[in-house]
């Protein structure tokens, strides 16, 4: 299964630059962190040459992956319950 989660993709040294929604596979992450000290965003790596920049903190992604979890263990009980 894949982590697959709704973030906002922005290029975050350019403040101008447009934010737009993507789907990201958090699975192939192979490191998360901070953009600044300031928490103003992520930079996710899947390999040397392959980053993306969000404006979700840390944090908030790990809130995400949390409800994830959580909806993926609901679903598993509905399945369960079916059968």
């Amino acid at each position: 299964m894949s982590l697959w989660v709704q973030l906002t993709l922005k290029d975050l040294a350019k403040p101008d630059s447009e934010s737009r929604a993507g789907l990201v596979n958090l699975e192939r992450a192979l490191w998360m962190e901070s953009y600044d000290d300031k928490g103003s965003g992520s930079v996710l790596y899947f390999g040397s040459q392959e980053t993306l920049t969000v404006t979700e903190s840390l944090e908030e992604i790990v809130d995400l992956l949390d409800a994830e979890e959580v909806s993926d263990e609901d679903f598993e009980e509905e399945e369960e319950e079916e059968d």
